[in-house]
């Protein structure tokens, strides 16, 4: 009877806090590197909301204005940059902590993944990729400081993709590209010629019964 009372309503906090990108890769530098995130504050309430967001870096890290304030009226959302100073050879998994006050009152919090590794991408490696229903392939690899290219349509069918040292296809793309179906064999006579093919996850009936595969 409860659940019946309240089944349709959407229950939300007054604030919500998010910090972009979500998860982050940093590639180790012998030099420190400085990053851009931002911070998203939505008021979902009625009233006018004001107060401060806070960025708290991991420690060691250096951070620039770390505390902003806003003003929000009803469903209004505004933004903070603030640029985060990686220091030299770190390695390990860290979190951005943003919160959000009002007065001296908590009222949102959240944290960004930051994955600081140790790779080391090829001189001159140029990759092409495919996107398929989200951009997590172009954030990592953009991330990693990769020269990339998203290929369209046209590029698949009709560009000379011996340009590329690397084509990704990223999840899922034979269910939701078309366009890569039916130009499958030109991905195939890509790999027959020397380029390396990279097909992301795929489910077995997305795959298998069907000519995308090289073998």
């Amino acid at each position: 009877l409860i659940a019946s009372e309240f089944s349709g309503i959407d229950v939300a906090d007054d604030v919500e806090l998010h910090i972009l990108p979500e998860t982050n890769i940093a590639p180790v530098s012998s030099d420190s590197q400085t990053n851009r995130y931002v911070v998203n504050v939505i008021n979902t309430t009625s009233d006018q909301i004001e107060g401060r967001i806070e960025l708290l870096p991991p420690s060691g890290w250096n951070a620039s204005g770390v505390k902003q304030d806003f003003s929000l009226a009803e469903d209004q959302q505004g933004f903070a940059a603030f640029d985060v100073t990686i220091p030299a050879n770190t390695v390990g998994d860290f979190a951005l902590e943003a919160k959000a006050f009002s007065g001296e009152s908590l009222i949102a919090t959240t944290k960004s993944a930051v994955k600081a590794v140790d790779v080391k991408v090829a001189d001159d490696l140029y990759v092409g990729y495919v996107k398929s229903y989200d951009n997590t392939l172009d954030r990592a690899l953009k991330q990693l400081n990769v020269k990339n290219r998203a290929l369209e349509s046209d590029d698949i069918r009709f560009g000379d993709l011996s340009i590329y040292d690397t084509i990704i296809l990223d999840i899922r793309a034979y269910l939701v590209r078309e366009d890569i179906r039916e130009s499958n064999q030109r991905l195939l006579d890509y790999v027959e010629n020397g380029g390396n093919l990279l097909v992301m996850y795929h489910k077995t009936f997305e795959w298998n019964g069907h000519d995308y595969a090289p073998y």
